[in-house]
């Protein structure tokens, strides 16, 4: 199986296992973003609901969060959610687990569709390779993933002023192209494809690196960024100096020159090989 794009940088080992530490940055982020939607983000949401097909009947949605999209199914569709995050399943009510990804509590072949909706961008490799399997197998027809798209992973590093690591502020580990996505899915066939949103406007990767390790200047941060070493949640911006002014202004001038076609996320229908075509 071929992995997407990873990370420019890994994250330092710390005492705690990658799976303890995805759990830490999942839980923070359960919290901070409960039933914060922006009008991009309903915008995928709209978009994902109109990409599943008229005959399916039963969803599972992996990576449920609050609820967001699983409370917006159509009455029709009889939808469980299940989720790694304790602080997110607790907040909802109905047909919802608290359960990893890599070992789904379902029979084979138990839902018409599976969803996973940015998940798999945050998983440690492990967890997505096993995850990648467990919803082959619990799903009837269709597998529905939504992905950052050609996301550059390098314009989201940021560095703890407490401890020193450098990650991405969202927990993103690995980038996803056409190409990529369509390798990780076995046993199905793309059927249909959608973008959602606007692309960050293109910064040469030479300039951002130079940026970062001399200008000392990082990604931005939100209230949902935490590190994953230590667990810090307060950042403080970096002072402006010769380098991120002169960096500042390239990036400017490259933004104008390089047209970046306006796409965030790709969402991608497969219908597994032999399903009926409807």
């Amino acid at each position: 199986m071929t992995a997407p794009t990873r990370m420019p940088r890994a994250v330092p080992q710390t005492g705690m296992s990658t799976t303890d530490q995805y759990r830490q940055t999942i839980e923070h982020l359960a919290v901070e973003r409960l039933h914060d939607l922006s009008a991009t983000e309903l915008q995928r949401i709209n978009a994902t609901l109109a990409m599943i097909p008229s005959d399916v009947g039963s969803v599972l949605d992996v990576g449920c969060g609050d609820g967001r999209l699983l409370g917006r199914l159509p009455t029709r569709i009889r939808g469980v959610g299940i989720d790694y995050s304790y602080h997110a399943c607790g907040g909802l009510t109905g047909r919802v687990l608290c359960a990893s990804s890599e070992h789904l509590p379902f029979p084979d072949e138990s839902f018409d569709l599976v969803l996973c909706c940015e998940v798999l961008e945050h998983l440690p490799d492990k967890m997505f390779r096993r995850t990648l399997a467990e919803l082959d197998r619990v799903s009837r027809q269709y597998i529905l993933l939504s992905v950052p798209y050609k996301e550059n992973l390098r314009l989201g590093l940021t560095r703890c002023q407490n401890c020193g690591t450098v990650f991405h502020i969202w927990g993103h580990v690995r980038r996803f192209t056409n190409a990529a996505l369509h390798r990780i899915v076995h046993g199905f066939e793309a059927t249909s494809t959608r973008y959602v949103g606007k692309r960050e406007p293109y910064c040469l990767g030479l300039v951002s690196s130079i940026n970062q390790a001399c200008g000392g200047r990082w990604a931005g941060w939100d209230r949902t960024t935490i590190c994953p070493h230590c667990g810090n949640t307060s950042f403080r911006p970096t002072p402006r100096n010769f380098v991120t002014i002169a960096c500042g202004l390239i990036d400017l001038l490259t933004s104008r020159v390089v047209p970046v076609s306006r796409r965030h996320w790709i969402l991608t229908l497969y219908r597994r090989h032999g399903s009926p075509r409807k």
